[in-house]
């Protein structure tokens, strides 16, 4: 029913499409795409028994993991992935991303440095700590000139000050996903939220959720727009987040999602 939202284009391009055709580069496509394959495999999992002790996402994944711990509902999660989706492609300017081979510590001093006396109102001139991923993985975002400005410092810099070859790989994305450059797409999305009747649209957690947000566990404020807002332009605290579901000592991790994502 929540499909509608994609319209007949999406769903024939989705269903019927060859797969040597597809350019998956449409923020509609690539997001709910992602959304519906980790809700199914993780319920498919749950059908043969394998019951998680908590679960985390990243990014898009976040609203996954939501719906399977029960804290959103999967209608509420389709709504605001339609709405992130088609925002990121009609509202937000073009931009990209840049996976880098950096600690996140020498990521945000690299942030800091090419940010060095430009505005914070001036989105489309500053650059992005997106993702820290791993203790030797972090995604910039920004638009196509900032991040090519920050390309050249990285290559001109990188074995004499890392004391290593630092290994960068442009993300095959239409925008730079997790900066302020997707504000515009972050205000409609807590408007919609903040529009919900929350005993409707959210519940109680059947497991423990991590949050990209804030590095350690989901709480009430999940209920509010300003939080998935914050998702939407801030930093995914990925590291923190594996740091958290470690320190239960889990004695098996299963990740679930299309490909290697």
């Amino acid at each position: 029913e929540r499909s509608r939202g994609l319209g007949d284009v999406y769903k024939r391009q989705i269903l019927f499409q060859p797969a040597e055709e597809f350019q998956f580069t449409d923020p509609v496509l690539v997001q709910t795409c992602i959304f519906v394959t980790e809700v199914a495999l993780a319920r498919t999992l749950i059908g043969f028994g394998i019951e998680p002790t908590a679960v985390a996402g990243h990014s898009i994944g976040e609203y996954a993991a939501a719906t399977i711990s029960g804290i959103i509902t999967p209608d509420a999660a389709i709504d605001m992935i339609l709405l992130r989706a088609t925002s990121a492609r009609d509202d937000c300017i073009a931009g990209g991303m840049l996976s880098a081979s950096l600690s996140g510590e020498d990521a945000r001093t690299l942030v800091d440095e090419i940010n060095l006396g430009i505005s914070e109102d001036d989105y489309e001139h500053r650059v992005y700590l997106a993702c820290d991923n791993d203790p030797e993985r972090v995604v910039f975002s920004g638009t196509k000139d900032v991040l090519e400005r920050l390309k050249y410092v990285i290559d001109s810099q990188g074995e004499a000050r890392f004391g290593r070859v630092v290994k960068l790989r442009e993300l095959h994305v239409t925008n730079g996903f997790h900066s302020e450059l997707m504000k515009p797409m972050a205000d409609k999305v807590s408007t919609l939220v903040d529009s919900w009747d929350a005993q409707d649209s959210f519940s109680n957690a059947r497991y423990p959720v991590t949050s990209n947000v804030t590095g350690g566990w989901m709480d009430e404020e999940v209920r509010s727009g300003g939080y998935w807002a914050s998702q939407i332009v801030g930093t995914v605290k990925w590291v923190e987040n594996v740091h958290a579901l470690l320190r239960w000592n889990p004695h098996n991790i299963v990740e679930v999602g299309p490909g290697t994502t």
